[in-house]
């Protein structure tokens, strides 16, 4: 899933910011990006979301059949128009074999510029009139219900987890630790942190957690079996493609591989259909005051 950074309307739904999901059928169905699927996955808990065999319409794919809770991971990239990743492989060629192996929605779109309002939307169905990447969540938390909140919100809850590289510590809810487009957690690329409903409940942010931590990492969660069902891994900009450049997108590519690779292995994957989405912010080819 590619955010294009273009107006053109999207097929079936007249809706620009849509998923495709391809069906056993071959054929795809899209659908609004957040308010849908927040309010059917919280309706309907127990849907067989599993899928057997390649038949997905994510990057990453689908694992075996499953009739339980959802399993899905949502790994937020950087900076990429579909049109600067689809063919490109010099640049990433592992994605574009994920691609060619699985599918991809050709209709998915940016909010707007720069990073940090696509975040939000994603998470909440809204920009809540933020602009800027230097929104402060710690002066003016935003009040408004995410993703993950209404999954805790179901009985029995859908539980979740954020793992960020670079973060230093469980539950942290500071700023940058470096400077952007380097190694180090970048706040704006973490849009739970900005909700209050997340900042206020130590049992919803101490989900969020170092991506590579040995004991509560991703890497250790999928060996002990114990990833919950709704994942999200926020890589550095060292890994996400935010800079521009052959060699950076290497360096994200090879992330992903080694990403998926690791996933696809688990059981979290093969056990619960589980799904990989690859998503990118916002394009930046075609528009300067992309970050």
């Amino acid at each position: 899933i590619s955010y294009d950074n273009n107006t053109a309307t999207a097929p079936y739904i007249g809706d620009p910011k849509s998923i495709a999901c391809k069906t056993t059928s071959g054929t795809y169905v899209r659908f609004q990006a957040f308010t849908t699927v927040q309010t059917f996955i919280t309706n309907n808990p127990t849907f067989p979301y599993g899928f057997s065999g390649n038949t997905g319409g994510t990057g990453g794919g689908t694992g075996g059949s499953s009739s339980g809770v959802p399993h899905v991971m949502v790994v937020m990239m950087e900076n990429r128009a579909a049109s600067e990743i689809v063919g490109n492989t010099t640049g990433w060629p592992h994605v574009n074999t994920l691609l060619s192996t699985y599918g991809y929605a050709s209709s998915f779109y940016a909010e707007a510029h720069p990073s940090l309002p696509n975040y939000l939307a994603f998470a909440s169905g809204s920009t809540h009139g933020v602009t800027t990447d230097t929104y402060d969540p710690s002066v003016s938390p935003i009040s408004g219900n995410t993703l993950v909140d209404s999954l805790i919100a179901v009985n029995p809850p859908i539980l979740w987890k954020h793992y960020a590289e670079g973060l230093p510590s469980v539950g942290y809810l500071g700023g940058d630790t470096a400077n952007q487009g380097t190694t180090g957690y970048v706040e704006h690329h973490n849009p739970w942190v900005y909700f209050s409903s997340i900042r206020s409940n130590s049992s919803q942010y101490n989900r969020i957690v170092p991506y590579a931590d040995t004991g509560v990492g991703l890497q250790a969660d999928l060996n002990n079996g114990t990833a919950p069902p709704f994942l999200w891994v926020q890589p550095d900009d060292n890994d996400n493609g935010h800079n521009s450049g052959t060699s950076n997108d290497q360096a994200a590519d090879t992330f992903v591989n080694g990403l998926v690779t690791m996933v696809q292995a688990s059981t979290w994957y093969t056990n619960n259909g589980g799904i990989i989405l690859l998503v990118w912010d916002e394009g930046a080819s075609t528009d300067t005051t992309g970050t």
